[in-house]
């Protein structure tokens, strides 16, 4: 069943890997294809000869697994196809649309604006159920529920395509979003009427929390967003610094609604509900019978658990933690309920099956596979526990073994070896408490049946004729008087030699109770009894001639191999995590167990009980409870970030291949198995090594690969050589507050192998150029910085130098070289931005990259005009178009070198024609004689400089095969002679879809067309890879080599 439940889960994993969804004719066909197979294999199953042969049962099992597969993999694309229908059509996109709903989440209130899911009424024909809406300064505090009518502009769900980023489509289509947009107008004030209940609770919990929560008036406490988060899932409070430790110190899991939180607060309720059950709801002393109710207490409190754990689920947002927990506790809840106790790993086979088939996109996302995978190592450790403390896990300890043992005493020594939580098979006949005392001192197992109530026994552990015995006896009665006291199962406790342990269930006038013996010893020694009378309490229990003191000290003593068993399973989750948090973070937290040890018990059993007290509780209680929690976290965190502090805190490594990632998922299965030995450890821990130091994908010596990364409206690109790394601009700030360096460019850094940056180069100081430098410097180290702003940027920390025109060095056999701007006009604020952008060309021995930033026309000609003197004046001419000046570009430029051009372009020629343009009618030759005298002293000043460099050479080193297109294709770049000048044979455009500027202009995409260019744009291609191999190059464009159902299809290069 197992292998069947992994395969629906394999199934749904194998379609979110499609480049289309298939077609249902596939799937028809295989399923028939399937059983038909089946049904021969089951007429050849049960011929005569076949039935008695080993291994029979194998091709059943196959089909069985492979018939799963396709069901999961059917499942998921039904789910998809109706999800994909739902989105906005794209003749609906970029118009404006009327629209009326109501807010159905919480709002998340930034410093740009307010983003919220809106549900728009039904009967608007193409227009989704759920829309992801912004908008810029409401004119009130929206709130879940209310209504609104809204003009919108919506398009078709979509994001950045980049190698190892975060794919938002993907993730809008997983939350059922069918269109993003923003309001453009709204109707004044909230409609009538309130709608989404679950979100309005969440909303007032939160702001009975914020209310209540230490701090200023207006400013809340520092860990009021974890307080927040630990009590109702809403993240957004807590703070991009606090995160960062969080993450370096591997307890991000713990600052949030975790199954661990979900499963101690579903137990403590069932446990209520259990014992309130058991006593007639407290009404026992006053009624003279029990109230004749018609549940077990045992399955009251496990409804009540589960109710307990799927309504927190909900007001958490059902995040794939919580949604995990609720599927185990649901299953293990149905198989408790039908007298089954299935072993824990198939428990997590249905809830995962159970929790992909309610989302199966759920299955790419990194919480699926952290949470069911800690939780998988965790029953690991456990079972390698439980055997390392078994004497029937070692042979040589087990008289069983022993050769002429009897087979059933060894396979009853064995059984819990191979389950550490099997459950016992009930027999057919009834048997009294006293009976199964017996039996269980005999080494039957059995269930018991007494005045038509059930109950069970087990026999863990026995052995006869001089051996110990252990035995546990419960009783179901609710009155005093039971089939099998607890005064007798402990006489018959201290009546055995050596330790027995047995275990049953003895009902009696339809109530159930439980009284365990957990240990006896005798045969001249002490005579230890625990009996536990589920009369008194879930969880409370009578020692039987224990003294309270001596219990004490008998739990004090089991105290140190408690710690150690919860420091082996925590040891263990860090060891076996590391796979999946190199693959999907490329990190991992070197002092996590550490943290988590003095973590775990903290927030969960102080900050979050407290946290959820300070929720619901009256405003006196809710601040203190709130103030105390706030104490604990803080102090938590103290210890936290000095933790986190060392720079060896976390282990980066790249991206690994497949193979390395196979190589530790078996490393770590031989670290953990239950049965390993040292020298198999040992092996599981050299074939984790691959992965843990993996660096990526070299570069030839000599070469350089460009990536020009999808950052939306902005500029992203990273170049490296053999071994060194530079990053030309950082892309834009968005308006969640967040930046394209932290989103973007930082994931890709680390999942490439790049741990420092040996060059970053801000171009100017735009926005959408310099918007993640913060976030970049704060994730990597960086050598060298360059730019052409002026001094005191907001991102500008101390260290930055200017770029300037001739500054040149080689890494690696590789030549960077800036060509723009000069050094006059390199951090003048005088001039504007844009036209002082450092222009970079990286050139190995057979190709080159031109980047550009968001030059214009005027400095792209002051740039091609350093070819040669002669194209000096014939350009300067053309541009100026004036008697006076071109005579003065005449004769000027031919006894001076390229570089007269830069000044006579920039200085002389606007001013010439702005002045003689708009004053020819009139006297203006003192104007144009001033003009003139400037350009005479620019051309002096420039003189040594251009002589340095010969035209010829000046005309090669401009020369380029790749061109970033300068500022985003708009209409005043991109100028004929610049591309004359350039001659590249690829163009990339880097832009934002639908973006407002209108980028590329239709003219600038047509005139390189007209030149034969081949064009890639960022927001059709996604990430553009060029990679040089002496003299040839690739061009990848990401959503063209890793193509998925649910992204458009990328068009052709053109």
């Amino acid at each position: 069943m197992r292998a069947c439940l992994l395969a629906f889960v394999a199934g749904c994993w194998w379609l979110q890997q499609r480049e289309a969804l298939p077609s249902w004719q596939g799937y028809a066909w295989a399923i028939a294809g399937v059983c038909a197979c089946g049904m021969g294999w089951l007429r050849w199953r049960w011929a005569p000869r076949v039935r008695r042969r080993a291994g029979a049962r194998v091709p059943s099992l196959v089909l069985a697994t492979v018939l799963a597969l396709v069901l999961g993999a059917g499942w998921a694309n039904w789910r998809a196809t109706v999800r994909m229908a739902a989105w906005l059509p794209d003749t609906l996109a970029g118009q404006n649309l009327v629209l009326s709903g109501f807010i159905a989440g919480l709002p998340d209130v930034a410093a740009h604006g307010t983003r919220f899911l809106f549900a728009p009424d039904a009967g608007a024909e193409g227009i989704p159920e759920r829309v992801l809406l912004s908008w810029r300064n409401p004119p009130m505090a929206l709130a879940p529920g209310q209504r609104w009518e809204f003009t919108v502009r919506l398009k078709r769900p979509r994001g950045l395509a980049n190698p190892h980023g975060f794919d938002y489509a993907y993730w809008l289509m997983g939350e059922g979003i069918g269109a993003t947009g923003y309001v453009r107008a709204a109707r004044a004030g909230p409609l009538p009427g309130h709608r989404a209940p679950i979100a309005q609770v969440r909303a007032a919990l939160r702001e009975r929390m914020h209310n209540a929560m230490p701090g200023d008036a207006g400013v809340p406490a520092r860990f009021a967003g974890v307080l927040v988060a630990l009590a109702i899932g809403d993240q957004r409070g807590i703070a991009q610094a606090d995160w960062d430790i969080f993450r370096r110190t591997g307890i991000s899991h713990l600052v949030s609604i975790s199954g661990l939180h979900i499963t101690m607060l579903s137990g403590a309720v069932g446990g209520i509900v259990h014992w309130l059950w058991r006593h007639s709801l407290g009404l026992s002393r006053r009624l003279r019978r029990p109230l004749p109710l018609r549940w077990p207490a045992r399955q009251a409190g496990l409804v009540a658990a589960v109710v307990t754990a799927l309504a927190y689920g909900l007001i958490a947002g059902m995040q794939i933690p919580a949604l995990r927990t609720v599927a185990m506790l649901m299953v293990a809840a149905v198989a408790l309920w039908s007298g089954r106790c299935p072993p824990p790993t198939m428990v997590l086979a249905w809830a995962a099956a159970a929790a992909i088939a309610i989302d199966p996109w759920a299955v790419m996302s990194p919480g699926f596979w952290l949470s069911f995978g800690a939780v998988a190592v965790i029953f690991l450790a456990a079972a390698r526990r439980d055997l390392a403390a078994d004497p029937a896990a070692d042979p040589a300890a087990d008289p069983a073994a022993e050769p002429g043992a009897d087979p059933a005493a060894r396979e009853a020594r064995r059984g819990r070896a191979k389950d550490a939580t099997a459950c016992t098979r009930r027999p057919e006949s009834p048997r009294s408490a006293e009976t199964a005392a017996r039996d269980a001192r005999g080494g039957v197992r059995g269930a018991v049946k007494c005045d038509g109530a059930r109950g069970e026994a087990r026999l863990a552990e026995s052995e006869a004729g001089g051996a110990g015995v252990r035995g546990e006896v419960s009783d179901h009665r609710l009155g005093i008087g039971v089939s099998a006291s607890a005064g007798t199962a402990a006489r018959d406790a201290r009546g055995a030699v050596g330790s027995v342990r047995a275990r049953g269930a003895v009902g009696s006038n339809g109530a159930r109770g439980d009284a365990l013996v957990a240990e006896s010893e005798a045969a001249g020694g002490a005579v230890r009894g625990a009996v536990s009378d589920h009369r008194v309490g879930i969880g409370m229990s009578a020692d039987a001639g224990e003294s309270a003191p001596a219990r004490m000290r008998r739990q004090l003593s089991r105290l140190p191999a408690a710690i150690a068993d919860a420091a082996r399973v925590q040891w263990a989750v860090t060891i076996g995590l590391v796979p999946f948090s190199l693959l999907l973070f490329g990190q991992v937290s070197v002092v996590s167990a550490v943290a988590n040890a003095v973590a775990i018990p903290v927030v969960s059993v102080v900050v979050t009980p407290l946290s959820l007290v300070g929720a619901v509780a009256p405003a006196p209680v809710a601040s203190v409870a709130l103030a105390v929690a706030h104490t604990a976290m803080a102090w938590l965190a103290e210890g936290l970030a000095w933790l986190a502090a060392p720079s060896w805190a976390v282990w980066e490594a790249a991206q690994p291949s497949p193979f390395a990632v196979a190589l530790a998922l078996i490393g770590v299965g031989l670290l953990l198995m239950p049965e390993g030995d040292r020298g198999m450890r040992w092996y599981g821990a050299a074939l984790m090594v691959p992965m843990v130091v993996s660096s990526g994908t070299p570069v030839e010596h000599g070469e350089m690969r460009v990536t020009f990364l999808d950052v939306g409206q902005g500029t992203a690109v990273l170049v490296e050589t053999r071994s060194h790394a530079l990053l030309y601009d950082t892309g834009p700030a968005y308006q969640s507050g967040t930046s394209a360096g932290a989103q973007v460019v930082v994931p890709f850094l680390r999942a490439t192998g790049v741990r420092r940056l040996d060059g970053l180069v801000v171009s100017h100081e735009d926005a959408d150029h310099a918007g993640g430098v913060r976030d970049i410097e704060a994730a990597v180290p960086v050598a060298l910085r360059l730019t052409s702003a002026p001094p005191g940027q907001p991102w500008m920390s101390a260290g930055w130098d200017l770029c300037e025109a001739g500054m040149a060095w080689v890494w690696d056999d590789v030549r960077f070289e800036f060509l723009h701007p000069l050094a006059t006009h390199a951090g003048n604020a005088r001039h504007a931005s844009n036209a002082r952008s450092c222009v970079l060309r990286v050139a190995t021995a057979h190709r080159s990259v031109l980047l550009t930033g968001d030059i214009g026309a005027a400095e792209e000609r002051a740039i091609a005009r350093r070819e040669t003197a002669q194209d000096v004046a014939q350009d300067v001419a053309q541009d100026v178009a004036l008697d006076p000046a071109q005579d003065v570009a005449q004769s000027v430029a031919p006894g001076v070198a390229p570089g007269v051009a830069q000044d006579v372009a920039q200085d002389v020629a606007p001013d010439v024609t702005q002045n003689v343009a708009q004053n020819v009618a009139q006297d203006v030759a003192a104007d144009v004689a001033r003009d003139i005298a400037r350009a005479a002293r620019n051309a002096e000043t420039v003189a040594g400089e251009a002589r340095e460099r010969p035209a010829a050479e000046a005309a090669m080193t401009l020369r380029s095969d790749i061109l970033g297109v300068p500022h985003h294709g708009s209409g005043t770049s991109s100028s004929a002679a610049l591309l004359r000048a350039v001659a590249p044979e690829v163009a990339v455009f880097q832009l934002g879809h639908r973006n407002r500027y209108g980028h590329p202009r239709a003219d600038v995409w047509a005139r390189y067309e007209a030149r034969g260019i081949h064009r890639y744009r960022t927001d059709e291609t996604g990430a553009i890879t060029v990679t040089t191999r002496g003299d040839a190059y690739t061009v990848t464009p990401y959503r063209q080599h890793v193509r998925r159902y649910w992204r458009d299809a990328p068009p052709a290069p053109q």
